[in-house]
């Protein structure tokens, strides 16, 4: 019997953690247990900006960038951020079945992308969220969570979001 939930939640089960921890084992560096979702879903074009973010988490916070997104749309650009990350991001585009992203999101430490419902599907997951969308977006309920609104057609700034990353992680304690 489970007490009635405050605000969505899911529970993926042994299935998609298992999914998660075979996708995942080997990938991560020895020790790096800690790591952040970065949702890439949409984002042509952005790959500097997003390798800019993941080298910022990875540096700063301690944080192993895992990518993930679209598997036709975003390939690319994953292709291109782990390349500028050296190796050290967790390129799960194409890779991830639904279990497996279910798993992932699950045992994030942090979640970063644009509002579309993987970052809801994260939060529901306990996980806090850092969104990159316009004025529309709606925050995710229930966790420690926050909305950077790019700058025009120019994209979201990495500094911007890195702060949102610092403030969300110390409103959830993971910092």
């Amino acid at each position: 019997n489970r007490p009635i939930p405050t605000h969505p939640e899911v529970w993926p089960g042994p299935r998609a953690d298992n999914a998660a921890r075979d996708l995942l084992a080997g990938a991560l560096a020895a020790g790096a247990d800690r790591f952040v979702v970065l949702d890439l879903t949409g984002s042509a074009g952005d790959a500097e900006r997003w390798a800019d973010l993941g080298r910022r988490l990875q540096d700063l916070l301690g944080l192993t960038p895992v990518l993930v997104g679209s598997a036709a749309a975003d390939a690319a650009v994953a292709q291109a951020v782990a390349e500028a990350l050296g190796g050290t991001a967790v390129n799960t585009v194409g890779k991830a079945s639904t279990d497996a992203l279910l798993g992932i999101l699950r045992r994030a430490d942090l979640h970063i992308g644009s509002a579309d419902a993987l970052e809801h599907l994260a939060a529901a997951s306990g996980v806090p969220v850092v969104m990159i969308g316009d004025g529309a977006a709606v925050p995710p309920w229930g966790v420690a969570a926050a909305i950077v609104t790019p700058e025009g057609q120019g994209g979201f700034r990495p500094t911007v979001v890195m702060e949102a990353a610092r403030h969300v992680l110390h409103a959830a304690r993971r910092l």
